[in-house]
């Protein structure tokens, strides 16, 4: 049995925006009593924070115990291929590991606990893990726990309906809510601002629990909403509850009135008009009503009855209104057809200083890496591909990301900043529509038993994989001087058969800094005149500006909603490489993706090449002129000669030969691309 998770031990925000380095300032120890201590550095004024860890067996010592901190060798040993190290010291992508052995007699039962605490003082971690070491003292924290809740109901007057309520809403406040897209829609031509709610004292930081109230006869639902809402403080979870009132401009205010003798009956006043608070809005005097049903993550409207009527029925009507897209039926999927081996046309055997995974062309323009699902790099190989406003990061994996004028605040893809999975936010899937094969051009997606190929040039990444009778290669630059990323695969058919095959595009979109923050405020629009799919971020104040994806092959559908496009799956197996279609949705309130879907025909022994261009331009009439002078196959092959032109003519400019063929190398390919990597 083992116990496993990845510290943090600092905010959030300095997490997402840079975990690899985040990771680099974390300390691990050992108590005598072998349990796990993590510590931060303390940075500036902040004080050090400890955390402990430990995997307790009931009536035994736990001297027995194993542990890990290097998320790598965690994964080795998931594949059977290493066991628990037992070291400490400075990693670069952290965790904790705990395991124990136990053997475990018929028809007996053991229990085991597996304890976490975190503390300003180390003395503490380890007075905690000690008083939790016993079995009996754990049991007797469940059950005061247990009391404690029943405590906290009483004490706020909860009833059965409250409870019900405080369980509906809470998953819709914690995580995504798919509802929000049904209403979302309304406002998809419409840009809004998160500068907007502080005129309101509203941070725009926060959930919103938006309950929109027209008649004093639905004061009860407002009342239901505020003890929800002081349920969630208890809980440590601050939400801005937000009362849109609609009663019109008159004397007597009744509505108001009672919200407010509501506030007071529950002896909340001093949450009004503060953050994580309560804050009531006339709707007829604001001019941002439909700012906060956009923001709201649940938008309640009380003449619908309760809370749990209200949400309900728009659960109801959310499942009613999804779009149902069948799967595709495949003939042949039961033949069981086996593929001739194609030799790819690289020569291995002459590279310079091959380390075993790769080394250099005979003459040192490429770098060339070999790998397969068994036989990889330690680490991922990345190389920077940009020009002075845009750019994108690419690795052997085919992982990385794309950006436009800075890396950091306005990413067009997203970064999975993490050594040990290399996770990519671009992945091309395909399909064999008349056997059912799936594969994809990563290498560490769905990967297959052939190897894979990266040739790293200057200015340029080639991908190179043949299986199922089907030669893939994938070209990747950035021009010298447009924000456009373009991409070409070339797929050679093998076989003396017509090859039908399904093409999906996918790619995480960011489109500002944090993808937590942009995620379901990213709208799609699809121009079939010519077949480019635009995205643009309508909430926040990020950098970002137009961004679209085209293809030169017919766009067949669409999506922007990654919760359709993997359904049941994740990105090794989404749920849409079997379906029909994607189903044409924008992305306002799920959680956002792109997805273009093609179809590909390849005649027996035909080569055809699909290009993708990937760019960020201020207008639509920009962006048309700058894709249609990469898009074509023509205009394609001039642009990568523009880039390898451009960076020959600065690597050229000063050679270097010495006795000594190392120095030779390393001087005469040192890359200036790191100069636009902002």
């Amino acid at each position: 049995m083992s116990g496993y998770f990845n510290p943090v031990l600092s905010k959030m925000e300095d997490d997402i925006a840079h975990p690899a380095f985040n990771n680099l300032f974390l300390k691990y120890s050992l108590s005598k009593k072998k349990d796990l201590i993590v510590t931060r550095n303390a940075r500036g004024n902040n004080g050090a924070v400890f955390l402990g860890a430990n995997l307790f067996l009931e009536n035994s010592d736990n001297y027995d115990i194993e542990y890990e901190i290097d998320e790598s060798k965690v994964l080795k040993w998931l594949s059977g291929n290493l066991q628990f190290s037992n070291t400490l010291g400075l990693v670069t992508s952290p965790c904790v590991a705990i395991k124990k052995s136990i053997k475990v007699k018929a028809h007996d039962e053991k229990t085991l606990d597996f304890v976490i605490t975190v503390s300003n003082e180390e003395e503490e971690i380890v007075k905690t893990l000690d008083y939790y070491r016993i079995q009996e003292n754990i049991k007797q924290e469940f059950n005061i726990a247990r009391a404690k809740a029943e405590e906290e109901a009483r004490y706020l007057n909860l009833r059965r309906s409250n409870l019900e309520a405080f369980n509906m809403i809470l998953p819709y406040i914690m995580h995504s809510n798919p509802m929000r897209s049904m209403y979302m829609k309304e406002f998809a031509d419409k840009e809004f601002k998160q500068s907007d709610f502080w005129k309101y004292g509203i941070s725009g930081d926060l959930p919103i629990i938006l309950i929109t109230v027209k008649s004093a006869s639905d004061i009860y639902i407002v009342k239901e909403l505020l003890k929800v809402h002081e349920m969630l403080r208890v809980k440590g979870i601050r939400t801005d509850l937000c009362i849109l009132d609609y009663e019109k401009n008159v004397y007597e205010r009744y509505v108001k009135e009672q919200i407010i003798q509501q506030i007071l009956n529950l002896q909340i006043g001093y949450l009004q008009n503060i953050s994580g608070g309560i804050f009531i809005l006339n709707a007829n005097e604001i001019e941002d009503e439909e700012l906060f049903k956009f923001k709201a993550n649940i938008v309640i409207n009380a003449s619908k009855g309760n809370a749990v009527e209200a949400i309900k029925e728009m659960e109801d009507e959310y499942k009613k209104n999804l779009s149902n897209v069948g799967y595709q039926s495949i003939n042949n999927i039961e033949k069981n057809i086996v593929f001739d081996a194609i030799k790819p046309n690289i020569d291995m055997e002459n590279l310079k200083f091959y380390n075993g995974f790769g080394g250099f062309s005979p003459d040192g323009k490429e770098y060339i890496i070999r790998q397969n699902k068994s036989w990889f790099p330690p680490a991922p190989w990345s190389n920077v591909l940009a020009n002075e406003k845009f750019g994108t990061i690419v690795t052997n994996n085919l992982g990385g990301f794309t950006y436009s004028k800075n890396s950091r605040l306005n990413r067009i893809s997203s970064w999975v900043n993490n050594p040990s999975f290399d996770v990519p936010s671009e992945i091309f899937y395909l399909r064999d529509l008349e056997y059912g094969n799936v594969w994809t051009l990563n290498s560490n997606v769905m990967p297959d038993d052939e190897d894979y190929y990266s040739i790293f040039g200057f200015g340029y990444v080639r991908y190179y994989h043949a299986s199922l009778g089907i030669i893939q290669e994938l070209e990747t630059f950035v021009p010298n001087e447009d924000s456009v990323k373009v991409s070409s695969i070339r797929l050679k058919n093998t076989l003396s058969e017509k090859r039908k095959l399904k093409l999906l595009y996918y790619i995480k979109p960011v489109l500002g800094e944090d993808e937590t923050k942009t995620s379901g405020y990213i709208n799609l629009n699809f121009d079939k005149e010519n077949n480019t799919l635009f995205a643009k971020n309508v909430y926040g104040d990020s950098l970002s500006s137009l961004v679209y994806v085209s293809s030169s092959e017919i766009i067949k559908s669409f999506t922007g909603n990654e919760l359709s496009f993997f359904g049941m799956g994740d990105f090794r197996s989404p749920d849409s490489i079997f379906k029909t279609g994607l189903d044409f949705e924008n992305g306002l309130g799920v959680p956002s993706c792109i997805a273009l879907e093609m179809e590909i025909e390849l005649e027996p022994y035909e080569e055809k090449r699909i290009n993708f261009v990937l760019g960020e331009e201020e207008n639509k009439e920009n962006a048309i002129t700058v894709l249609n002078k990469y898009i074509t196959d023509e205009n394609l092959a001039k642009g990568i000669r523009e880039v390898c032109d451009y960076w020959n003519s600065i690597l050229r400019k000063v050679q270097v030969r010495t006795n000594n063929e190392d120095i030779d190398f390393m001087l005469n390919r040192m890359d200036t691309l790191s100069d636009y990597y902002l």
